[in-house]
């Protein structure tokens, strides 16, 4: 279990499920604005561990 939440805290995981979150739900963002969502998420995820 302590693996799990070892890598759900790395920046590639955040920016993986918000990729496919985001085609799952057929969100048509820019690369900027998939990269300034995916960046803010990882940073707030990350610094919460």
């Amino acid at each position: 279990m302590s693996w799990l939440f070892s890598r759900l805290h790395e920046p590639s995981t955040i920016m993986a499920l918000f990729a496919i979150g985001s085609a799952f739900f057929g969100l048509d963002l820019t690369p900027d604005q998939q990269a300034a969502i995916t960046m803010l998420a990882a940073a707030i995820f990350v610094s919460k561990g």
